[in-house]
C-alpha cells in the first residue's frame, strides 16, 4: 500500500508522514524528562531522536510500505507528538504512539490512535495490532485498555534500563472486536 491514504484527518488532528520540518519538534518532545521516564538513556539521545526522524521519512518512501511511523499535527500544522503501525507480516502489526508533554491528557493521543487503528484495520487489512509497554507506564497502559486492547502478556523482567529490571507488557486489539465496539 503507497501513501495515498495519508493524511488521517481528525476533528482536531492531521496525522502525515514525517517531513525534515519535524525534526526539531520531534527532538525536543524525546529530551522532556516526563518522556524519558520508560525508554534508556541511549534511546533518549538527540542523536537517535534525530535519526528515527530521517528513518520516519525514508520508511514513507518505501514500496511496498510497511511502516507508518506518522507525525501528529494540530489544524495549524503544529507538531504534537507521533503514532505508528509497523506490518509484521500474517496480518499482524505493531501500534505505538508518543506525545509531547504539553500535549497530554487532552485526549489527542485517544484521536489519533483511533484513527491509526482505522486505518490499519481498513485500509492495510490488519487483522491484530499489538502494543508494548512496561508496566510502570500507566499512561500507555490506560490509552491501550480505553482503546478495547486486551492484556495478553506480562514478561517479567524482561526490560533492563535505568539501572533496573522492568515489567514488559503485550496488548493487542482483534480486528473484529473493534468493529463491533468502536472504543
Amino acid at each position: 500500500m503507497n501513501s495515498t491514504n495519508l493524511p488521517l484527518t481528525t476533528k482536531r488532528l492531521i496525522l502525515r508522514n514525517f517531513t525534515l520540518a519535524d525534526k526539531t519538534a520531534y527532538v525536543a518532545m524525546t529530551q522532556h524528562l516526563h518522556y524519558q521516564r520508560f525508554y534508556s538513556e541511549q534511546d533518549c539521545s538527540k542523536d537517535k531522536a534525530t535519526l528515527l526522524v530521517n528513518l520516519f521519512i525514508n520508511q514513507s518512501n518505501e514500496l511496498p510500505r510497511t511502516k507508518y511511523q506518522l507525525a501528529v499535527c494540530l489544524e495549524s500544522g503544529e507538531f504534537i507528538g507521533t503514532c505508528g503501525v509497523r506490518l509484521e507480516g500474517e496480518y499482524q502489526a505493531s501500534f505505538g504512539f508518543g506525545f509531547a508533554i504539553k500535549y497530554q491528557s487532552q485526549g489527542f493521543a485517544t484521536e489519533a490512535a483511533k484513527a491509526l487503528i482505522d486505518f490499519s484495520f481498513r485500509q492495510l487489512k490488519v487483522h491484530r495490532l499489538y502494543a508494548q509497554t512496561i508496566e510502570g507506564n500507566t499512561e500507555a497502559m490506560a490509552l491501550c485498555e480505553k482503546l478495547g486492547f486486551n492484556l495478553e502478556a506480562k514478561l517479567v523482567e524482561s526490560h533492563y534500563f535505568k539501572q533496573q529490571w522492568w515489567n514488559g507488557l503485550i496488548y493487542a486489539l482483534l480486528e473484529h472486536s473493534w468493529s463491533a465496539n468502536k472504543f
